[in-house]
């Protein structure tokens, strides 16, 4: 059986080696050429003497294997930029506001192994708690629809609305002080109906 050797950082040609593709059978690394593009690049290629030099965008490259460019891996990158970098157009909301990435998950590998479970192509990240981190025990894996309505501008949110449905004794005018959200708002979430 093959093993991972320790490539992480390092060149081939116009490829950076980053980290472990988890999301493929046997010793696979996600890459970024020169070019911007990412992708999933057997060990073998890599290390053969004429192994892989760029994604394929390179005229002395002659492989044309596309590869995917792996989803998780892109919004792990996402989450750290929006965190971390200033100059990226969401910083503001996220890092400009205190939100920081639980430090072990700057670590793709140890990030990859603690979201993996619920992950799906169609879902997104998500922080339970928006004033809280990326961090175990407030992330999960949510439609755009979830996340809408998990917003901070948001008047009413699911943990205010899971509160009200469970409260049913709570008078309406008292409810009207808890929540700054219109009377209908605070019935269709009683009735269980759509929210806003």
């Amino acid at each position: 059986m093959h093993e991972f050797k320790e490539l992480a950082g390092l060149r081939f040609g116009a490829l950076l080696i980053l980290t472990p593709d988890l999301t493929r059978r046997g010793c696979c690394w996600i890459t970024q050429c020169d070019c911007g593009k990412m992708t999933s690049i057997g060990q073998g290629l890599l290390l053969k003497k004429n192994g892989r030099k760029s994604c394929g965008c390179s005229s002395g490259d002659s492989m044309t294997i596309k590869f995917k460019i792996v989803r998780l891996y892109r919004i792990w990158n996402a989450m750290i930029q929006r965190c971390e970098n200033s100059k990226s157009t969401a910083f503001k909301d996220y890092g400009g506001r205190g939100i920081k990435v639980y430090p072990a998950w700057h670590d793709y590998r140890v990030f990859h192994q603690d979201v993996i479970d619920g992950y799906a192509s169609n879902l997104t990240i998500d922080r339970i708690d928006n004033n809280k981190n990326y961090e175990p025990g407030n992330i999960r894996w949510a439609t755009r629809a979830m996340q809408v309505k998990n917003r901070r501008n948001n008047v009413l949110n699911e943990e205010s609305v899971k509160f009200i449905r469970e409260n049913p004794q709570i008078r309406m005018r008292d409810l009207k002080k808890m929540f700054p959200a219109s009377e209908t708002t605070l019935y269709a979430a009683r009735r269980g109906e759509s929210w806003k």
